[in-house]
């Protein structure tokens, strides 16, 4: 990395590779949701079955998993590039600058699309490895010992940042007329998410308990940030007027609100199905799923009107200009996409308000399926205009 390059790097450029490792689990919500399993998740054997049926179904499948893995390699190889760029970027006088200061929250990007990764992994796993779920109580402890290290990592992260800037009074009210302090719960509940997973899919109880007792640290971690940095925010947003350039974080609320909903539908079917041992009745869930999708709705009109104001699309998505924090775009997109398939499954198919595969299931999918192409065709128009690093290989 050049002087140049060394100057223009932020750890803003994580979000490049976490977009595409949403695009991935975005695309396996298909298989969540549309095909049959006995098991939580989909795995390589109801995959191997619709696939063998050699019908439109069968097709339709086999172009999703060519997009999970499409998507799971740029997010890998990005993940890749970011990181090296990163470990030059720290030996260099603007880290040193980066540190206590506002920008410094953005460190949190790093192990928040860390956490995507271990999500990805799963998720590649879990349809493209055979028999995978036969040993998958053997590889839970193991997915919890990595959102541990990568949890810890992150509350090392912010403590410092907190040490050094907010309780030291060095907190610029000014440079903060925007949402990028909800970075740090949107890193927090993404490690949340990911510890609920065990909590809910496993059938060993102490794996349940310990996921579920540290995935409610996080999420009460995550809450407790959510109503600090809202403020904050808001704040700096009413006295100085949102920052152009930072507009899209207006949009993290969205991609919050889907993994606080995931973790907590996990959590919910963890005590039921394990300790409880009881169905859920899925009203339950519908109303839960509702007020998120509704604060999506708010928060997401409320960014588009000011997007629109400052012409943000105009100039960073089908302009000329380039910045890496366009790429926030892309989370809001997936986040909405996969929320929005948890509302239709628990909201209306488990509650027979709706038939399964019927028009109307279909109708209902379709707005979310129509922001997932929009999603993509923007993480496509942003890569054109990004500029390529030099990376040492």
């Amino acid at each position: 990395m050049t002087t140049k390059e060394t100057h223009s790097f932020s750890p803003q450029w994580f979000l490049k590779a976490l977009g595409n490792g949403g695009l991935a689990v975005s695309f396996f919500m298909y298989l969540m949701f549309m095909i049959a399993h006995q098991t939580p998740i989909p795995t390589f054997t109801d995959v191997y079955r619709e696939l063998s049926k050699l019908n439109l179904a069968s097709l339709a499948v086999a172009i999703d998993l060519v997009i999970i893995l499409y998507f799971a390699i740029r997010f890998f190889k990005e993940l890749y590039i970011q990181t090296q760029r990163y470990f030059i970027f720290k030996k260099s006088a603007h880290y040193k600058t980066l540190k206590g200061s506002n920008n410094e929250v953005s460190l949190m990007n790093i192990p928040l699309t860390y956490a995507m990764a271990i999500n990805v992994l799963f998720t590649l796993g879990a349809v493209f490895v055979p028999n995978l779920w036969s040993v998958v109580e053997y590889l839970f402890p193991f997915a919890l010992l990595g959102f541990v290290i990568v949890g810890a990592s992150a509350i090392k992260i912010y403590l410092h940042y907190f040490k050094e800037t907010i309780a030291d009074g060095n907190f610029m009210y000014v440079e903060n007329n925007n949402f990028s302090q909800m970075t740090a719960p949107f890193t927090f509940v993404m490690v949340a998410v990911g510890l609920a997973a065990p909590a809910a899919m496993s059938h060993t109880l102490a794996t349940n308990i310990v996921g579920m007792i540290l995935s409610i640290f996080f999420l009460i971690l995550t809450f407790l940030l959510i109503n600090i940095n809202l403020v904050l925010g808001f704040k700096s947003i009413g006295r100085y007027g949102v920052h152009h350039e930072t507009v899209p974080t207006l949009w993290i609320m969205i991609p919050i609100m889907t993994l606080v909903g995931i973790t907590i539908v996990r959590l919910t079917s963890g005590v039921f199905h394990h300790i409880v041992k009881a169905p859920i009745n899925p009203a339950i869930f519908m109303i839960l799923i509702t007020i998120l999708v509704s604060i999506q709705v708010v928060f997401g009109l409320f960014g588009y009107s000011v997007m629109k104001k400052h012409n943000y699309f105009d100039h960073y998505v089908t302009g000329n200009k380039f910045s890496i924090g366009s790429y926030a775009l892309i989370c809001p997109g997936v986040a909405f996409t996969v929320l929005g398939m948890f509302y239709v499954a628990y909201g209306f198919v488990k509650t027979s308000f709706v038939t399964a595969f019927s028009p109307m299931h279909l109708l209902l999918i379709l707005p979310f399926a129509i922001v997932q192409l929009v999603t993509v065709i923007t993480i496509h128009k942003l890569d054109k205009k990004a500029p390529s690093p030099m990376v040492i290989m």
